[in-house]
């Protein structure tokens, strides 16, 4: 019998497997400067600061893949990548809760082996890892990641120590990327680095300041590896003496904070619902959660939450709050009971006012459906600083926009048709009437090198070029 398997993101989600897809350039607040994230994708990009005439600054900070600015714009928190090969570093880095969490399945996994060779009346054989705990590990949906760490847990003795050849067999390790969180703060010229906040051995997807700069809210998981592990929403509060707090699991990738800064709005799974490594489709919820009280005091723990809509679950799915309380988020659109061949296929935007009962309404009119295909980037969606437009990366490298105001679809400016579906950059906003984003250098938009260009009262007005004399080390993997 056939079975109805959730939406796919299509292109959208393969560019993601293969690590594209980064946003590159990051407006501060106040528009008078971007970070720019250059160079290759090896481990994370160089971090340099450009003002809004293209001039860029000296390199900053290596290893970082996403930045997030504070709203007085002298601030950022940086995502940034390590590659570790050690244990000893590994346990600086890591939580107590997670070191805890591997120190244990390491112990299970070496009384798994131990058990395995008494059975078969033999010392333990490098192939027991792969036929004995792997399978141990795949019960216990442990993330590839976390099965890395464990050999370097294991390793940092060279134990089983009975086993030479297993200790052997231990020389050999893949090193384990840890993606951190960091505060940083611009002093001068220079970038201050500060405290680190966070780090675990999955990916950040999003970071979300919150509008009086109190506090920082991220998502963080691994849904993508052989077992998956789905998406955290944490907290951050600038200067509280808690670690991390969890605000909700099975979340996806991107939320957003209310306008008034005291809640989060996110998309979360419906709880009971198939696991996240499974292919059933999983029903979700637009989800409010109150963080602060009117005092600024967190109420966090009190669980003042509201669900606002129900949705279709995609980690993919992002939500942008408006400052008259309407919140515009991403998903399929769904009319149940369906057949497998009446399942969506495309990605809609859709607006939900909590303000007045019933009210979704599909924001792309159907007849506009040709200009974004099937919203295979509609997720990387961006509202205006005067939420009067929204831009996101369209079919063929294009960027589209849409009103707000009018309800139309443009294109934007010809397409940046290099190697591949998936945009450079995603489409970024400078200030309420200057739109940044990346287009092909050739007129004709024929395949080739790109440049980062600012746009002026989009559609109406030309592009300005600002990345001309942006050098070598910055352009390479990234607009050659």
């Amino acid at each position: 019998m056939k079975r109805v398997r959730p939406m796919l993101a299509g292109a959208g989600l393969a560019a993601l497997l293969g690590g594209c897809i980064p946003q590159r350039i990051v407006w501060s607040p106040d528009g008078r400067q971007a970070a720019v994230l250059g160079g290759e994708d090896d481990n994370g990009y160089d971090l340099y600061f450009a003002d809004a005439e293209g001039r860029l600054g000296p390199k900053q900070a290596a290893n970082v893949c996403r930045v997030a600015w504070f709203p007085d714009s002298r601030r950022v928190v940086l995502a940034r990548l390590e590659k570790v090969d050690s244990w000893p570093r590994l346990a600086e880095l890591l939580s107590r809760e997670e070191q805890e969490f591997l120190d244990q399945t390491a112990r299970h996994m070496e009384s798994a082996i131990k058990a395995s060779a008494y059975r078969e009346g033999r010392p333990s054989l490098d192939q027991d890892w792969e036929r004995v705990v792997s399978r141990y590990l795949a019960e216990q949906r442990v993330t590839d990641a976390q099965v890395d760490a464990i050999k370097l847990y294991l390793a940092r003795d060279e134990r089983p120590a009975a086993d030479p050849r297993a200790a052997r067999r231990w020389g050999v390790l893949s090193p384990v990327t840890v993606c951190s969180l960091q505060l940083a703060a611009i002093e001068g010229d220079g970038l201050e680095l500060g405290p680190i906040i966070h780090a675990a051995l999955w990916p950040v997807w999003d970071i979300r300041v919150s509008p009086s700069g109190t506090a920082v809210a991220f998502t963080a998981g691994d849904p993508l590896s052989n077992h998956k592990r789905p998406i955290d929403l944490m907290l951050h509060t600038i200067g509280g003496t808690q670690p991390g707090l969890t605000v909700a699991r099975q979340v996806a990738a991107y939320p957003d904070w209310s306008a008034d800064g005291r809640a989060l709005v996110y998309i979360e799974a419906v709880a009971g619902q198939p696991r996240p490594d499974s292919d059933d489709l999983r029903l979700a919820a637009v989800t409010r959660q109150e963080i602060f009280d009117e005092t600024g005091a967190l109420v966090l723990a009190e669980k003042r939450e509201e669900q606002l809509a129900g949705t279709l679950m995609s980690d993919l799915a992002r939500v942008r709050c408006l400052k008259d309380g309407r919140i515009i988020f991403s998903g399929a659109e769904v009319c149940l009971p369906a057949t497998p061949q009446d399942m969506p296929e495309a990605v809609q935007l859709f607006v939900l006012d909590p303000r007045q009962a019933a009210t979704v309404g599909r924001l792309i009119p159907r007849q506009e459906q040709r200009t974004v295909g099937n919203g295979d980037f509609l997720w990387l969606f961006e509202v205006s600083p005067d939420e009067r437009w929204i831009a996101f990366p369209g079919p063929g490298r294009q960027v589209v926009l849409l009103s707000l105001t009018m309800g139309g679809v443009f294109t934007v400016d010809r397409p940046d048709a290099g190697d591949g579906d998936a945009p450079r950059t995603v489409p970024a906003w400078r200030a309420p009437d200057d739109l940044c984003y990346a287009r092909s250098v050739d007129p004709e938009g024929a395949k080739g090198p790109a440049e980062i260009v600012l746009r002026p009262h989009p559609p109406a007005e030309e592009p300005r070029p600002i990345s001309a004399s942006w050098p070598r080390e910055v352009a390479a993997g990234f607009l050659d």
